[in-house]
């Protein structure tokens, strides 16, 4: 029991390092809201379907401890012609950058280090088909729901080596530049 203890105790001041999910001056954040799948508690690592990288492009929300949190994702190519994405984290209320950064796609999966004024931490943007992500919750399955894709991203301090958060990602528009605008 103790040693449970002491491992919340060092969870919490590590998630307290990494500054996402909240205004930058400390002040009241957007509700999490919108049309959300809910109650997926599992996801099938390992079975990451291909990276969406023609539908990644534009907006995504994330529910961050009740408070939206903006991305914004821009596909881009460096001089060898290889595919990047740029990511900025974004204040909803004050539409002020809270960290950016690049990330490089490997076994399906984009991996990023986010650096902002409060710290640097590690993105994964996964991505996978919502009927293995029914399944592995072992929940009814719906054959309506095996083409449609569900999109994760999973965050930790740079010297921390496993994910400290994990968190489903709704797109909000396709247009990474309108970001202020909803």
């Amino acid at each position: 029991m103790k040693l449970n203890l002491i491992a919340a105790a060092i969870l919490v001041t590590l998630m307290s390092q990494v500054s996402f999910g909240t205004t930058t001056d400390g002040g009241m954040c957007l509700p999490a809201g919108r049309n959300q799948i809910q109650g997926h508690e599992t996801w099938p690592w390992g079975m990451e379907a291909p990276f969406p990288w023609r539908g990644i492009q534009g907006i995504w929300m994330a529910n961050v401890n009740g408070c939206s949190t903006y991305f914004t994702f821009k596909n881009l190519k460096n001089s060898d012609n290889e595919k990047i994405l740029q990511i900025h984290e974004i204040d909803p209320t004050t539409c002020t950058s809270i960290s950016k950064g690049a990330g490089y796609e490997e076994a399906r999966v984009v991996t990023a280090v986010m650096i902002g004024k409060d710290g640097t931490y590690n993105m994964k943007v996964h991505s996978f088909r919502e009927s293995d992500v029914i399944e592995a919750n072992n929940k009814e399955y719906s054959s309506s729901a095996s083409n449609k894709v569900v999109t994760v991203m999973t965050v930790n301090p740079v010297k921390v080596p496993t994910p400290v958060g994990t968190y489903q990602l709704y797109k909000v528009s396709a247009d990474p530049d309108d970001v202020c605008k909803h």
